[in-house]
């Protein structure tokens, strides 16, 4: 298997999110890089199409652990510094509405920037959304607006409640 059609693999299978259970889908890699699920195409074209990682580090520890896979699978398949890293944008912080504004706003782990940072300063950086929802909201929006007007896809690995996205 190659690293785009691992990629793309791991693209469809966290796209498979609604919680219901997918033991009827038919995966299947039979041109290049395109993997397929009943009849909906997943095509990644590394150092085209936009990869966002979103993490919400609140209040569970789950998304640390997904941050490192995810470097880890990224760098084994096409190594930091190479195109991946201008096509991956990766946001912490994105926690929903309801945890930002409720009695308890506090469920942000802090200790999460020493995770972001180990996996991801020296490889293309990261945005806060914790600290700098609007900012980063804004960010996320141009990179994805430059990415569409080259007829390139975006995939998003969601990370919260989908408000990030949804912004």
């Amino acid at each position: 298997m190659t690293h785009a059609k691992l990629l793309s693999a791991v693209l469809l299978v966290a796209t498979l999110t609604d919680g219901a259970p997918h033991t009827h889908a038919n995966f299947s890699a039979p041109h290049g890089n395109v993997l397929s699920r009943d009849v909906i195409p997943v095509v990644y074209t590394p150092g085209a199409d936009l990869l966002e990682l979103h993490y919400d580090h609140a209040p569970d520890p789950d998304d640390g652990y997904s941050a490192v896979l995810d470097r880890a699978i990224l760098e084994t398949a096409f190594g930091c510094g190479n195109s991946y890293v201008g096509t991956t944008l990766k946001v912490t912080g994105t926690y929903g509405y309801q945890m930002r504004h409720s009695n308890n706003p506090n469920t942000f782990r802090p200790g999460s920037y020493a995770v972001m940072n180990a996996a991801w300063k020296n490889c293309g950086g990261y945005l806060d959304a914790h600290d700098d929802w609007t900012g980063s909201v804004k960010a996320a929006a141009a990179q994805w607006r430059k990415t569409i007007q080259k007829g390139n896809k975006i995939f998003i690995k969601e990370g919260g409640m989908s408000d990030f996205t949804a912004s």
